[in-house]
Parts: structure tokens; sequence; C-alpha cells
């Protein structure tokens, strides 16, 4: 066979077999060797199927002789014609059971009786049921016993199933075997899917597996289930979940129930048995205490409807947890603890909280405490706080509790060793002058921001306080010359020389906090400032001043960020800035030679100069730019940017802006894109409106012929002397290809194949 056949066969193409057989180019004995050479089970029933007059017992032979039984399955199955009973054989020498049931259940004719002694070889019980179940001709009563034998509770219930199909099985019996086989699941399925099933004696049998989430299903989805011997069986198992899930299904029998939650020592669940259910409240409540944990203390006095809160609150106290009492005591405060049916406690003294909380020595909770719970006694927890010596919650008791002696803490604040490790003893009164001003700068100088925002009334009491003569701290604050104290300092401190600040911030030369002087304090001299900033050269934070900063000098500072040749900063100062010189900046965004921002900048700026844009974009010569200024700049030059696309040679782009770019040179492009060769774009080309389709198929044709030609170029041999097996290998690629035109066109030359061929077959 000439290898151009074969190669026909090896690609399995179907209709091309179909037609060589028809005109008599090759013969079926041919291809069927070749196929069966090729040894794929799944081409021989490809072939089998779809090949006319295709000899099915030679191929039903060469399948079996493969061996792969999904195949010999496949060809019983779907080719007409096949040989059953052979197939069969090696379907059922293969002992799989699966198989076996597939070939009874989807192949006609199929031989039932052997391949249900197959089966039953097998031992494989679920399969066996199945065989049961779904094959009409299957001996019922034989396969009964054997699954019933097995006591496989999925098995028998897949058996039940059977009475829906009409076959002769008896439910009573198969209830009693499945609930033999004390599998919960299976007695619950079969309870719930098969019709007429004895739920009482399957109830009783799910019962007996003391298996609580299917005692509880069966309760719940199955019809006509005996309430009360479920939940007696769901609550002998202990199960805190299921009992909970039944209770919230009957909703009877609570202090059975309730007594049986008890018993699980189970807090989350006693908690929502009391919450969702209700029942002897007292009891649960007392269930909770003595397990102690106190997240379900609380969750139980929160949630509970008619909760003994006394009794609650003293378990709290008791366990000594700091957080516990806090949240407990808040919770009595905001009256959260009340409902329809109990009166909150008024006048509940919080005394015996707040003792309990001082007792613990915990000085973040005892902050809390004082600042949450209302009717506190605000000394008694100050000076709890203070024995703690816990700077921070001190400082906070200090800055947020209403009411709080803050000279006291004030005193035992400066008494505690200091970040130096030196311990200053000195009443805060005793102090030098000298030494109050180095504290109060210290103080702000080592504080966060939120922390000095947050607390601006300690600070300013502090400072009352501490000095006399504000300017002092000013000089020292400039002397040290640290930026963020100078803006903290001016931001927070009433009555200090802004002027005099500001001069001092400038002299630091940090960028980031002139321009927050500038921004945020009053007064700030806005001039000096920006001079400041620009002559930090910083791109971010010169726009950030001309958006940010009010009365900002414009122009000055796009100069400066011109000067910088930031295209970014460049580009914002012209999106963002009200009265910006766009004409400077336009210069500018194009002297950068950055193709995305010279894109942005004319999408995005508005009176910009489109057509310089649109020149800079050129010059850059990046095609993606290129391509998006023409489709979504308006007023672009089109004709100018295709030329542009159409020289970078990018079938992509060049497709692209065909496609998407309005007022497209359809025609330049399409010259363009087939000068790519690329065939892919060249055929999505063909479905642009006004495309010059005939001109792109010719194209495409010529392409693909291209290494049909190729070998004759090669050796520039004329047509008329290749050999007859070349000139099938030519007339067979042009049809490949679909190249119509070109045959019909050569058909004289071609018909002497045909001639040569109907000659020699004569001769034979």
């Amino acid at each position: 066979m000439h290898d151009n056949f074969k190669g026909i066969i090896h690609r399995r193409n179907f209709f091309q077999i179909n037609y060589c057989l028809e005109k008599g180019l090759i013969t079926l004995e041919d291809v069927v060797k070749e196929v069966i050479a090729i040894g794929s089970p799944e081409y021989i029933c490809e072939f089998a199927r779809r090949i006319k007059g295709a000899p099915i017992k030679e191929l039903a032979d060469a399948v079996i002789e493969i061996g792969e039984i999904e195949y010999i399955l496949i060809f019983a199955r779907s080719v007409e014609g096949a040989p059953v009973d052979e197939l069969a054989n090696p379907i059922i020498a293969s002992g799989n059971a699966e198989y076996i049931y597939e070939f009874a259940l989807e192949v006609k004719g199929a031989p039932i009786l052997r391949l249900t002694e197959a089966i039953i070889a097998t031992g494989n019980i679920i399969c066996i049921a199945r065989f049961a179940r779904d094959i009409k001709e299957a001996p019922i009563e034989e396969l009964t016993k054997i699954v019933l034998a097995s006591k496989n509770g999925a098995a028998i219930r897949i058996l039940a199933e059977s009475a829906k199909k009409g076959k002769k099985v008896s439910i009573e019996e198969l209830s009693q075997a499945e609930i033999k086989t004390e599998d919960a699941v299976q007695i619950y399925l079969f309870a719930l899917g098969v019709p007429n099933a004895p739920i009482k004696e399957l109830a009783k049998g799910i019962v007996a597996t003391k298996d609580a989430e299917y005692i509880y299903k069966f309760a719940h989805d199955v019809p006509g289930a005996p309430k009360k011997e479920l939940a007696e069986a769901v609550i002998a198992t202990k199960n805190a979940e299921y009992i909970f899930g039944i209770a919230l299904l009957y909703k009877t029998y609570i202090e059975e129930f309730a007594e049986g939650m008890i018993a699980t020592r189970n807090a989350e669940y006693i908690v929502q048995f009391a919450q969702y259910i209700g029942g002897p409240i007292e009891k649960l409540a007392d269930a909770v205490i003595e397990i102690g944990e106190v997240s379900y203390i609380l969750r139980f006095a929160r949630d509970v409807k008619r909760v003994p809160v006394r009794k609650l609150g003293d378990a709290i106290i008791a366990i000594g947890d700091a957080k516990a009492i806090y949240v407990f005591a808040h919770n009595i405060s905001l009256g959260f603890l009340a409902s329809l049916e109990f009166t909150p406690i008024k006048g509940e003294p919080i005394k015996k909280f707040a003792d309990a909380i001082i007792e613990t020595k915990n000085a973040e909770f005892i902050f809390y405490f004082a600042r949450d719970v209302k009717e506190t006694p605000i000394d008694e927890l100050a000076e709890a706080i203070m024995a703690t010596g816990n700077v921070k919650y001190i400082y906070r008791f200090a800055c947020e509790i209403k009411g709080a002696p803050i000279k006291k803490l004030l005193e035992v604040l400066i008494s505690i060793k200091q970040s130096d490790g030196e311990a200053n003893q000195k009443d805060i009164f005793a102090l030098s002058e000298e030494e109050k001003v180095n504290y109060l700068v210290k103080l702000y100088q080592n504080l966060d921001f939120d922390t000095i925002k947050n607390n601006q009334y300690l600070l300013d009491t502090l400072t009352k306080l501490m000095v006399t003569d504000l300017n002092s701290v000013v000089q020292k604050v400039i002397e040290i010359k640290d930026a963020k104290l100078i803006y903290v300092f001016a931001l927070f401190v009433k009555n200090v020389p802004i002027e005099e600040l500001a001069l001092a911030i400038i002299a630091t030369g940090e960028v980031q906090y002139i321009y927050y002087f500038a921004c945020s304090i009053k007064s700030a001299p806005i001039k000096e400032l920006a001079d400041a900033v620009i002559a930090t050269g910083n791109a971010k934070y010169i726009y950030y001043f001309a958006r940010y900063v009010k009365d900002a000098p414009t122009q000055e500072l796009a100069d400066a960020v011109i000067a910088t040749g930031n295209a970014e900063y460049i580009y914002y100062f012209a999106c963002s800035i009200k009265n910006a010189p766009i004409k400077e900046l336009t210069a500018a965004i194009i002297a950068t030679k950055n193709a995305r921002l010279v894109y942005y900048f004319a999408c995005d700026v508005k009176n910009s100069s489109i057509n310089e844009l649109a020149k800079a974009i050129i010059v850059a010569g990046e095609v993606q730019y290129i391509y998006l200024f023409a489709c979504n700049v308006e007023h672009a030059p089109i004709q100018e940017l295709a030329d542009v696309v159409i020289a970078a040679g990018s079938a992509e782009y060049i497709y692209y802006f065909a496609k998407n770019v309005k007022d497209a040179p359809i025609k330049e492009l399409a010259k363009a894109i087939i000068a790519t060769k690329n065939i892919l774009f060249i055929h999505a080309f063909c479905a642009i409106k006004g495309a010059p389709v005939y001109d792109l198929e010719k194209a495409i044709m010529t392409i693909e012929q291209v290494t049909i030609a190729s070998d004759m170029e090669e050796k520039q041999v004329s047509d008329f002397t290749l050999s007859e097996e070349e000139k099938l290998s030519y007339l067979i690629k042009l049809y490949q290809v679909g190249n119509f035109e070109a045959i019909r066109n050569n058909r004289e030359w071609f018909s002497t194949l045909f001639q040569d061929k109907e000659e020699e077959m004569a001769r034979n």
C-alpha cells in the first residue's frame, strides 16, 4: 500500500477512506489489515461502525485478541451485527463483575444465563444485586437467596428496589435481612426508599445500632417513624448534637431531653438547648456552672430567657477570670441580660464585680471595667490600676476615664522606671523647670501619632501642670531638629509660634513632614514650605503639595515636577491639578518618551495636543500603545498611526487595528496582514466589515499550498515529468487543503491516475 494511503488510514479520516474505497483506489482488505496492524481497539470499534461493508467478524476477533475488556464491551454494544456470543466469552473469562453486569444490561441479545453464572462466580454482591434488579431475564429467586445470605445491607436494599420494576421479591423478608445487618445507614436508606417497608420493625433495628446520627435522621426523614422510641434511643446515646436535633424536631418530652442533654456535659449544646427549646432553666444553668467554662456561662446569661443572673454572676466571680468578670458586668450595665420574661437587675450592686476585677490585678480589664461599666467606683479602680505598675493602662486610664484622679496617675507615671533604665522617684511638682521641659518634650517624642491624637486631654493637662513658659519647650523642640516632633507639636499644642516651627521643619529637609505641615497646620507659611518641597526635587511630594495644600503655588510646582522628568507624576499633575499649565506639561510628558504615559495623557488630560502626543507615541515605537492610541483617543490621526502599525508587521495588531479602530484603512491593513503570512489572523480578518474576502481567502490558499509545491520548486521539475506516485501525492495534498479549484483546472492531467488504475485492475 502506498504511504499516502497509509497516512489517510493513520489519520483516521473516515470520509477519505470511504471515498478511496468507493473509487477503487484502495481495497477494503488492505485497509482492514492496516487498521488491525495499528492495534488500537478504539480505532477498530470506530472503523467497524463507520466504514461501509466492514468485515465485522474479523474486526471483532481483532478486538478480542487485543484483550482490552472495555473495548470488547463497546464493540458488542455499538457495532451492528457484532458476534455477541463470542464477545461475551472474554467478558465472562475476565471475572470482572462490573463488565459482566454492563454487558448483560447494554448488549442486545446477550447470553443472560451464562452471564448470570459468571456474575455469581465473581462473588461481587453489589453487582449481583444490581444484576437481579436491572436484568429482565435474570433468575430473581436464585439471586435473592445469594444476596440474603451475604448479609450485605446495601445489596439487600438494591434488591428491594426490584419491586419498583415489577419483580417478585418479599419486602418483609428483605426488611428482616436488612435489620440483621445492623448497618444503620442501610436500614435508614431502606426505610426511606423502599415502598411499603415495615417502618416500625426497621425503627427497632436502627435503635439497636445505637448510631445517634442515623436514629435522628430516621426520625427526621422517614414518614410514620415512632417518635417516643427514637427519642429515647437518641437520649441513650448521650450525643449532645443529636439530642438537641431531635428535641427541636419533636418539641415534646422536653424534661427527658433536658436530663439527657445535662448528662452529656456538653456546654455548647446545653446553652443552645436552653436558648432555643427552654425546659428546666435552673437545672441547665447549674449544669453549665458545674462544667465551669466561662464563655458558656456568659453566653447562658446573655442569650437565655428567665436566667438566674445572680447565680451565674457569682459563678463567674468565683472562677476569677478578669475578662469574664468585665464582660458579665458590662452586659448587666448595658441591660443585655434582660428579656421579656425577666426584669434586669437595676440597682444590682456592681461593687461586688468591681471588687472581683480588682482582685485579679489585671490592668487591662480593670481599665476596661472603669471605662465601660456604669456606676463603677473610679477611685478604687484607679488605685488598683496604679498598683499594677502597667504604664500603658495607667496612661490610658488617665486619658480616657471621666473623673480619673489625673494628678495621682501622673505622679505614678513619673515614678515608674523610664525607658533609659533610670528610676525617677521625684514628685512631678518637685522637678526643676528644665527637667519638666525635657520630660514633656521626651513624652511627645516617644509617643506615636495615634496615641497623641486620641489623648489630647491628658497632654493638655500635663503641659499646663508642668510648664509655665511654653516658649522654652518650643525652643527645646526646635533644638532637637526632629521633623516629626516639630510637626506633632505644631499640630497638637495650642498657642505655639507657627512661623518659627515652620522654619525649623524646613531646616530638617524632611519632605514628608514639610508637606504634612503645610497640609495640616493652620496659618502655615505656604510659599516658604512650597519652596522647601520644590528644593528637594521629590516628584511625589511636589505633586501632593499641589493637589492637597490649599493656596499652593501651582505654576511653580508644575515647573518643579517638569524639572524632575518623572513621567508618572507629570501625568498625575496634568490630570488632577486645577489650572495646571497643560501645554508645558504636554511637552514634558513627550520629552519622557514613555509610551504608556503618553497614551494615558492623551486619554485623560483635557485640552492636550493630540497631534503632538500622537507624534510622540509614533517615535516611541511601541505598537501596543500606538494601537491603543488610535482605538481610544478622540481625534487621533488614524492614517498615520495605521502606517506605523503596518510597518511594524505585527499580524496581531494589524488585525486588532482593523477590527476595533473607527475609520481604519481596511484595504491597506488587509494587504499588510497578507504580507505577514499568518493564517490565523488572515482567517480572522475575513470577518471584519469591508474586508476584501476574496483576496484574503486566495492568500490563505496560496500559503497553505506552499508546502505542497515546495518539493517541485526546489527540484525545478515540470508537472509532466512527475511520477504517478508523486502526482497522486500532489492530488491528495490539494484535496486536504481544500483547493478544489486547482483540482478542477488540472483534471485532465490528474485523470491519467484513474485511467492507469482502471487498466491495472483490468489486467489483474
